[in-house]
């Protein structure tokens, strides 16, 4: 991995030996999953499905379990006990207890589930890729609760720190939902070309949503429901995350191969 001085302070990462869309893909899970279990990464892979548990120190596999084909998203309960994982083409969602490293339970979800998300409530959020709407599930049972329409292509979920708001980006609609957890209505607003991935900062009130198709990461102001920055990254950008104390943002670029890196309120532009 090699690193160059990207414009406005920022560092750019590159994925050199590398290949692009998996190292892309792979950050992405690591912002995800990172926190599943004290220096424990979860990886899923999606070509053989196959969820992997490494030491985040070692690299040594901890454990490995073959999931039914179509593995396409991946959400850990808050407390770490649970992976869940959306089957996008079979329209399901398999449950994997982390502790016994096995599948205890799978059940089906209307239209072809992607984004996910996990409250500590015992719910869990699921956007419906080929559709246009995200659900409420009660997560032991899969049983549907409550839903509501985002626009075409609901991708990646995330639930603010405090749980009160669920932002959602619609890819096909060039938007992003926030949505009230107790009313469940949304508050939407247009971002450039492609909305994909998401984070929200450690502190709640900023979520940086990553535009595929426009090279760019909308800054979205959670409270006023605007956007108050537009930054350049690398091409295709296809994942976001924090560092712990929200000082830095990292942005994975799929197909420039590289990673945007920067102080949040400094613009990111690799070269």
């Amino acid at each position: 991995v090699g690193r160059s001085q990207g414009q406005g302070g920022g560092q750019v990462l590159t994925a050199a030996g590398w290949n692009r869309a998996g190292f892309a893909a792979l950050l992405c899970l690591l912002s995800g999953a990172a926190g599943a279990q004290a220096g424990t990464i979860l990886v899923l892979s999606q070509t053989t499905p196959r969820l992997t548990a490494l030491d985040s120190t070692t690299h040594a596999v901890r454990g490995s379990l073959d999931l039914d084909a179509g593995a396409a998203n991946l959400a850990v309960s808050p407390d770490g006990r649970r992976a869940y994982v959306a089957h996008s083409d079979s329209g399901k969602v398999s449950i994997v207890d982390l502790a016994q490293w096995r599948r205890t339970d799978t059940f089906k979800v209307p239209g072809s589930p992607f984004g996910l998300a996990l409250s500590a409530a015992g719910k869990l959020y699921v956007g419906n890729w080929n559709g246009e709407d995200v659900l409420e599930l009660d997560a032991e049972s899969g049983a549907r609760l409550r839903s509501v329409s985002i626009g075409k292509a609901p991708a990646h979920l995330a639930l603010t720190p405090d749980q009160k708001q669920l932002v959602a980006v619609a890819r096909e609609a060039n938007a992003v939902s926030i949505i009230d957890i107790t009313t469940f209505a949304p508050r939407t607003l247009a971002v450039e070309r492609a909305p994909f991935a998401l984070a929200i900062a450690p502190d709640g009130k900023r979520a940086f949503v990553a535009n595929a198709q426009a090279g760019s990461v909308s800054v979205v102001d959670l409270d006023q429901a605007v956007v108050t920055n537009t930054m350049r990254v690398g091409a295709m950008p296809y994942g976001v995350a924090f560092t712990g104390n929200g000082r830095l943002a990292f942005v994975t670029n799929q197909q420039s191969g590289t990673v945007s890196s920067s102080a949040t309120g400094v613009q990111l532009a690799p070269r």
